[in-house]
């Protein structure tokens, strides 16, 4: 599924249908204008080929999905908070459109919400 989004900062709440995922991915332009990946599972978050281990890991399958993303800082808020990393990204300014992505098994999502956020500058 695509999502064009027509300003650097934002926050997108996904909310995924029945019991989840074990794996959600977001893939989008970085600066260069090559596709960047972030995936993330119960155990761990991998932000292009960076794996980041939780642990603890969920106990659960992942359900929601809340981002913040102000020009270069992504915040991540996985299950209201149970799992959640920030980083420093740069993505392709004139391109900021997601593709959100499963690998062993379609994402049924039930609602998707996108808000323009102001920039603390």
């Amino acid at each position: 599924m695509k999502l064009e989004i027509n300003h650097p900062q934002f926050e997108m709440m996904i909310n995924i249908a029945n019991e989840g995922v074990n794996q959600i991915g977001f893939r989008f332009n970085d600066e260069s204008g090559k596709a960047f990946e972030i995936k993330l599972t119960p155990e761990a978050l991998f932000f292009g080929d960076e794996k980041v281990v939780v642990a603890p890991g969920l106990d659960e399958k992942i359900q929601t999905v809340q981002f913040f993303f102000d020009r270069t800082i992504i915040e991540i808020f996985v299950n209201n908070g149970l799992l959640c990393a920030t980083k420093v990204i740069y993505p392709d300014k004139t391109n900021l459109n997601f593709e959100i992505f499963s690998k062993g098994g379609d994402v049924i999502l039930e609602s998707i919400d996108l808000w323009k956020i102001n920039s603390i500058w």
